[in-house]
């Protein structure tokens, strides 16, 4: 049953949405569908778990690419970034600085690049983007200067990171099956081949840094003693990571959240900070002039910019300031941080148990639940950065809430039909307090059926 109802299921879903003209007013059956793939990705977890099902590497990147493939030619519905995404790459084809000159003070070569100017965000910023992204989006522009040979390009690196999912589950010894909660998972397909964010290409560049600071199934963040890795590999392979981790935090700023984890997980944090500068320096030199202009859009964007946060709404309302309710959110994120950085080192247990390679990725996923749930502006795509650790880690909380992200997607309903952005303070509670309760009542569950072996963590 498991064996061809899990697939049956999600492939239903994803060819329920294909089918429609415009997901924009279809938001219902997107947040009904994309339910019923995330309660059937709960289903196969459970099932593993137990041992009841098993899907080979071939078979879960094949449906992994198909699923992508009915949303690959769309028109990106639910968010309009991949036009700023097309416009950063032919400017730098053309040898313009998108840092230098915000797309509303150019002057449009012909008609064809007027349309898009016209459909850039908030075309009075410079972009936002930094210097990786800018590669991967030239590297876009330059398949066929459209949208769809944008989109080509980060499906691609988002099957490469589907590949280097199930390597690291292999080099760990844990069954290909759980690459599919990944692979098979409504956010990557819609966010990524769907409206085609950039996101996909970081969580690449952080799984790599994974696979490479803590290879196969050896024990992290223990005692030299522990490791029979050669010191040098070691060392070179904690420089190679941090270049990497440049990589990916070149592509988006938010996986520099789990810099503090990585230094602390590592063998050697000295050796990978110098990689991760490396790469830094070696990534914007091409790019240094005009790019503290990106910094000034960076800092709008943290200072006004809200979207669909709970925590952040009724703190703005309860102190009469968005600048407070961001202050005590940047205080508890970074009091969640330097706890889960410890973690590792206060949880470690004998570096011969199996436990201690998974504490840096555990303390990498509270660092990223607390980050979706004091960031102002929680956008669904933000979520991606959780789905990616879901192979390795994986609970009620975290998959109800990859579901919840989509319901914030409501707002676009009027604002498609009458041009009103307008937001829901009831979905933003609902996407907020949603992963609470799983996590809640999987504590009941855990306490009732204390030797079940269910659903584990967060």
């Amino acid at each position: 049953m498991y064996a061809w109802g899990i697939p049956l299921a999600i492939t239903t879903s994803y060819v329920f949405l294909a089918v429609r003209q415009d997901l924009r007013l279809w938001i219902p059956g997107l947040i009904g569908a994309s339910a019923l793939a995330v309660s059937s990705l709960a289903v196969l977890l459970y099932a593993g778990e137990h041992g009841k099902v098993r899907f080979s590497a071939g078979m879960i990147l094949v449906l992994g690419l198909l699923f992508r493939m009915l949303f690959l030619f769309r028109l990106p519905e639910l968010s309009d970034d991949i036009y700023r995404y097309l416009w950063d790459g032919l400017q730098t084809l053309q040898g313009v600085n998108p840092y230098g000159l915000a797309p509303s003070s150019v002057q449009p070569l012909d008609a064809a690049e007027a349309a898009l100017q016209h459909k850039v965000n908030h075309p009075q910023f410079v972009t936002i983007y930094p210097t990786m992204s800018r590669l991967i989006f030239a590297l876009g522009a330059a398949v066929s200067g459209s949208v769809t040979g944008m989109k080509v390009i980060l499906v691609i690196l988002d099957m490469i990171a589907c590949v280097v999912i199930l390597k690291l589950l292999t080099h760990r010894n844990q069954p290909a099956w759980r690459a599919a909660l990944y692979a098979w998972h409504p956010l990557p397909v819609i966010e990524i081949a769907g409206s085609g964010h950039v996101d996909g290409a970081g969580i690449l560049f952080l799984l790599v840094t994974l696979g490479v600071l803590f290879p196969r199934s050896s024990p992290v963040s223990v005692a030299a003693s522990c490791d029979h890795i050669e010191p040098f590999h070691r060392k070179r392979n904690s420089f190679i990571a941090g270049i990497f981790f440049a990589a990916s935090v070149l592509v988006k700023f938010i996986p520099l959240v789990y810099l503090p984890v990585l230094l602390v997980a590592g063998a050697y944090p000295l050796v990978m900070i110098s990689g991760f500068f490396s790469g830094t320096v070696l990534l914007c030199i091409p790019f240094l002039s005009d790019s503290s202009h990106m910094f000034g859009t960076l800092g709008a964007y943290l200072k006004n910019w809200e979207f669909a946060n709970f925590a952040f709404r009724t703190l703005r309302l309860m102190m009469s300031s968005g600048d407070h309710a961001r202050m005590i959110l940047s205080f508890l994120f970074v009091i969640c941080v330097l706890y889960l950085t410890v973690f590792p080192r206060i949880n470690r247990t004998d570096c011969t148990k199996k436990e201690s390679s998974s504490l840096p990725v555990k303390a990498m996923y509270g660092i990223t639940f607390g980050f979706l749930l004091l960031t102002p502006a929680l956008h669904p795509w933000y979520a991606l950065y959780l789905v990616a650790l879901f192979p390795f880690i994986a609970g009620p909380a975290g998959l109800v809430f990859s579901w919840a992200v989509f319901l914030s997607y409501h707002v676009l309903i009027e604002y498609t039909v009458l041009g009103r952005w307008i937001e829901n303070d009831t979905i933003a509670a609902a996407v907020w307090l949603a992963p609470v309760a799983a996590w809640l009542a999987s504590l009941i569950v855990k306490a009732v059926r204390p030797h079940e072996p269910v659903i584990r963590s967060l």
